[in-house]
């Protein structure tokens, strides 16, 4: 509805894809690494934090001072 008010265009297809890509690996990875589980939900919580940081990582890089 407000995309339609503003006259937001729709985006393209691959953009209205990625969305559901993204979704589906979370269910996939929630599935091999149970969150009941302690161990697998800590290497879990190990790998975002190195995804986390390597994206810090990158804006800093590229971020001018």
């Amino acid at each position: 509805e407000v995309n339609r008010r503003l006259e937001i265009p729709k985006p393209a297809a691959p953009f209205r894809v990625f969305p559901r890509l993204i979704k589906a690996a979370n269910r996939v990875s929630q599935k091999v690494y149970a969150l009941d589980n302690p161990v697998k939900y800590e290497k879990l919580v190990q790998i975002g934090n190195e995804q986390q940081m390597k994206v810090l990582t990158d804006y800093l890089e590229h971020t001018p001072a």
